[in-house]
């Protein structure tokens, strides 16, 4: 998917699913992919079930 969306799959522990924000303000920082103030997108809320989707982008400042 890198290639394609430049996204970086990075793999996470189920207690830091509780607080998507706080995970992504994190990661892009712990990886250099973005500095303090720089804006974000987080997109989240696709599941293998369809019934399940809830897609949805938010900009974020880092």
């Amino acid at each position: 998917m890198n290639l394609i969306w430049g996204v970086i799959p990075v793999l996470v522990g189920v207690e830091d699913m509780g607080n998507h924000v706080a995970l992504a303000k994190r990661l892009v920082q712990t990886y250099n992919l973005a500095k303090v103030g720089d804006p974000i997108l987080l997109v989240q809320g696709f599941h293998r079930d369809e019934a399940s989707n809830c897609p949805s982008i938010m900009v974020l400042k880092v």
